[in-house]
């Protein structure tokens, strides 16, 4: 498939996702949550609940993916909650998706204003071949602390999180049998203990926040530190954004280092960096070249190029930002600047990079189109391109949509129209 049809293909589905008709049904149905919850929510807290939601879905891995999602979780507080989102993979013809339970204690005096225990799983296929198909698993178990904000603002958001992570998926790998090596599939396996700390001021006017996290394992141990907050001009939907990232291993085995990319990067995550399969991915595992490469989460440094030299085991920094346009329209400014070891001279690398992006639905839909980068940069990022679109980055953030996380983040970015 070459690219042009690729990108008609992927422009027509955002084209779809884009109308009027489906985006005032998704702020239609977060108002419900966010205000009285007359369309889902029960005003009688012992009552029942139960939200049944058609899921279309596709990626390149599975082909299409049709589910449903069922919850109780409305805005009405729920001692117990649960959300299911089974799947039906139509290439591999079998079952992926993802779910949650939790239990939930909501107190009114105290330092610990919400405290929720939950186990959470998820599964998919990320690759297939003429003999096997991989699948990657995840489960966690943790609590997260809603603590008391003296300000006692309900837009602040003081929490604290702690859970078990397990991991698995499949590799492939060969096996001797008669003097010949027969494929065979094996399995890689993840396990440790992530703490973090968030502390997020979401009002509409200057918001920031603030976030440290940390993962433990016997092989290898890393702590991150992100503070971020936008400064608003004329109305919330005009700002101008910043976002300090930095990043460092405490220490890792060799291990850890064969089995897993998990180099910390000034660019966002790819579906090789997401190590914990935090993400949703359009494609995972491809060949070079492929269109999903170019999907990428603003998450550690935060540039949207992916900066192939910009990684690193030991550490790396990035400061980057964003502006509207002083006119009504879906486009904003980006630039970013990050430092990481030069492991040749023993001294620190700079990178940098601007750009234009269009962002229909910011944080959730953008397309980011590089202009500037530094000589190193473009040098490997030419070698590993063969033409501009291929360069081309874009957001498709599945999380901001996510009914998981509606309790706390009861609402999704508004469009630009």
């Amino acid at each position: 498939m070459n690219y042009c049809f690729k990108y008609a293909l992927i422009a027509l589905v955002l084209l779809l996702l884009s109308t009027e008709v489906n985006s005032q049904f998704l702020l239609k149905n977060t108002a419900s949550f966010s205000q009285d919850g007359s369309s889902f929510a029960s005003k009688n807290p012992d009552q029942s609940d139960l939200i049944i939601l058609p899921v279309p879905g596709y990626t390149f891995n599975s082909g299409f993916e049709p589910g449903v999602f069922l919850t109780n979780q409305t805005d009405t507080f729920k001692r117990f909650s649960f959300q299911a989102m089974p799947m039906y993979a139509w290439k591999q013809q079998n079952i992926i998706g993802e779910g949650r339970v939790s239990f939930n204690v909501l107190k009114n005096t105290g330092k610990i204003r919400r405290f929720s225990t939950f186990l959470s799983g998820r599964t998919y296929f990320f690759k297939s071949t003429d003999d096997f198909d991989f699948r990657a698993s995840r489960i966690e178990v943790g609590v997260t602390l809603n603590l008391h904000s003296p300000s006692k603002k309900p837009e602040l958001l003081h929490q604290f999180g702690l859970k078990m992570h397990y991991s698995s998926q499949d590799i492939l790998g060969y096996n001797e049998v008669d003097s010949n090596w027969v494929p065979s599939k094996n399995t890689r396996t993840l396990k440790a203990l992530r703490l973090n700390w968030i502390y997020n001021y979401r009002r509409d006017i200057n918001p920031y926040s603030m976030e440290i996290s940390s993962d433990i394992s016997d092989e290898f141990a890393r702590a991150q530190f992100i503070y971020q907050g936008k400064l608003n001009y004329d109305s919330p939907e005009k700002f101008f954004e910043y976002r300090l990232y930095t990043g460092a291993y405490v220490y890792k085995k060799t291990n850890f280092q064969n089995n897993f990319d998990g180099r910390l990067g000034i660019s966002g995550i790819t579906s090789e960096q997401d190590i914990f399969l935090d993400h949703w991915f359009i494609g995972r595992n491809y060949d070079t070249h492929h269109m999903s490469d170019q999907q990428t989460y603003l998450d550690q440094g935060g540039f949207y190029t992916n900066m192939i030299g910009g990684k690193s085991w030991d550490w790396v920094s990035a400061i980057t930002f964003k502006t509207t346009m002083p006119f009504d329209a879906p486009i904003q400014l980006y630039l970013g600047i990050g430092a990481f070891p030069d492991l040749i001279d023993n001294g620190i690398q700079t990178a940098y990079e601007g750009g234009i992006l269009l962002a229909p639905l910011p944080g959730v839909l953008e397309i980011a189109f590089p202009i500037l980068l530094d000589q190193n940069s473009l040098e490997t990022l030419n070698l590993n391109t063969n033409n501009y679109l291929e360069k081309i980055r874009f957001i498709l953030n599945f999380e901001k949509l996510n009914l998981y996380k509606w309790p706390d983040h009861p609402k999704i970015p508004k469009p630009w129209w």
